[in-house]
């Protein structure tokens, strides 16, 4: 029996797709030629890692891969879907137990082994070919927003302070990637101007009709600052095209002063990167963040934010597994699981959603440089059991209902960490139909895609 089959007898009521995604998610795939079919060319300025487990550098992969980089691009793996519309990233991890083949044209499925499990796999939908748009600087407007079909992403300033001073998240590698991505060639730009960035959103929202998006920046040490850069992009961005788009923003704890300005702006909800609510080990991984503000300050700034910008518009991420890393960290995945647990409920009660983000090993984080961290990672187990008592505290605080469906979109972020599956498939049955009430067909990406699947397994 494979590993899925034996966390589907441990979960019964818990959706295979959910099983796949969170073992898979968790221990990553071995590097293979068919994970080039499940990929797609980025731009050097798109995400903030551009790393891989274990100790794969960007400068390790053009070495050993040279036939993935070109002039300002690299080919990165992607979200590998499901049928109901839920997927994971795809990260290469040496010492997985896992590899992902192509089984026929365009299907893929996962190995354990040489054991098949009973799980199709689809690569991301290509876009269709057209001319590459610039700017009228003759900037890449990929380098500068970076499209999700209909959603988008735009990172202000690719740089977090607390590096200079030793203060980074331990889990962190954000600022040493830009360092591996120039090793190889790949520039990015620490900040981008907001004007051009501005050209650049018009020019896709004119184009095509945006529906949603987020900014997210590294970390500041005065949340002043933060907030007087983000303030000028979300007011600018918002003015530009005639029609508005659900726009979020990724950030620090900041003062109700400071969210009421980001909301008279524009933005329509925010998240707190708090990372772990453990009271124990919050400042021991995010001693930056905890000189920025006690941890009872960012509580209380949730509780401000949800204030400002009203209950469902206000999340929480978390890293699950991360109070298990240091000599600080839980022994057990249990006592860590019970931790993130007791945030999870706290956030809900006080109206904000949390989700989690999976630890995984970053070159150059301070946790990466012990090796003795290297083992100390969760099972999938710790992940499914956040994510059974997630949902019942979901369904305890109506908290279904009550999200606003764009803070975590189900049109790009379901491959990504979250824990409201459960609720979501039972409910919809996809997630294109999760979003279907938002999002009218012509505009839900998701479900056309869902659709050619189908026709396609069909016509088979």
């Amino acid at each position: 029996m494979t590993r899925i089959g034996e966390l589907q007898k441990m979960y019964p009521k818990v959706h295979r797709d959910i099983i796949v995604k969170w073992e898979m998610f968790n221990r990553g795939v071995q590097d293979s030629r068919d994970l080039d079919k499940l990929s797609l060319w980025k731009p050097a300025g798109h995400g903030s890692y551009l790393s891989y487990d274990e100790d794969l550098t960007m400068e390790r992969l053009k070495a050993e891969t040279p036939w993935r980089f070109k002039e300002g691009a690299v080919l990165l793996p992607q979200t590998a879907w499901m049928r109901t519309g839920l997927g994971f990233p795809v990260w290469r991890k040496a010492r997985s137990p896992y590899t992902i083949r192509e089984i026929r044209q365009g299907v893929f499925a996962p190995f354990e082994g040489e054991e098949m499990m009973d799980v199709e796999l689809f690569a991301s939908p290509k876009r269709d070919p057209r001319p590459e748009l610039r700017t009228s600087k003759g900037t890449p407007v990929q380098d500068l927003v970076e499209l999700k079909r209909r959603c988008y992403k735009i990172v202000p300033v690719r740089f977090c302070e607390y590096f200079t001073t030793g203060e980074e998240c331990k889990f962190c590698n954000f600022n040493p990637t830009q360092e591996d991505a120039r090793r190889t060639g790949l520039q990015r730009a620490v900040t981008i101007n907001p004007d051009e960035t501005v050209e650049a959103f018009k020019i896709y929202g004119s184009e095509i009709r945006l529906i949603e998006g987020f900014l997210e920046s590294g970390g500041f040490a005065k949340s002043e600052t933060e907030t007087s850069v983000n303030v000028k992009y979300v007011d600018k961005l918002n003015s530009s095209l005639p029609y508005k788009t659900h726009m979020k923003l990724v950030a620090e704890a900041v003062t109700r002063k400071e969210l009421q300005r980001l909301k008279d702006a524009g933005l329509s909800g925010i998240r707190f990167q708090m990372e772990t609510f453990d009271e124990r080990l919050f400042a021991v991984i995010n001693p930056g963040k905890a000189k920025h503000l006690s941890r009872d300050g960012w509580l209380e700034a949730f509780q401000d934010a949800v204030d400002v910008f009203g209950v469902g518009n206000v999340a929480a991420k978390f890293v699950g597994g991360v109070t298990m890393q240091g000599p600080k960290g839980y022994s057990t995945w249990q006592e860590a699981r019970d931790s993130h647990v007791e945030g999870d409920k706290w956030m809900l009660s006080h109206g904000v959603f949390p989700c989690m983000d999976a630890l995984r090993w970053a070159p150059g984080s301070p946790f990466s440089r012990d090796p003795a961290n290297r083992d100390k990672f969760p099972p999938a187990e710790f992940f499914l059991d956040c994510a059974v008592e997630h949902d019942k505290a979901m369904n305890e605080h109506g908290f279904y209902d009550k999200l606003n469906k764009f803070l975590y979109c189900g049109l790009c972020c379901q491959g990504r960490p979250y824990a409201g599956e459960i609720g979501i498939l039972e409910r919809a049955g996809d997630f294109a139909t999760w979003m279907s009430d938002v999002v009218p067909y012509e505009n839900n990406w998701l479900a056309k895609f869902l659709d050619s699947i189908r026709q396609s397994t069909t016509a088979g």
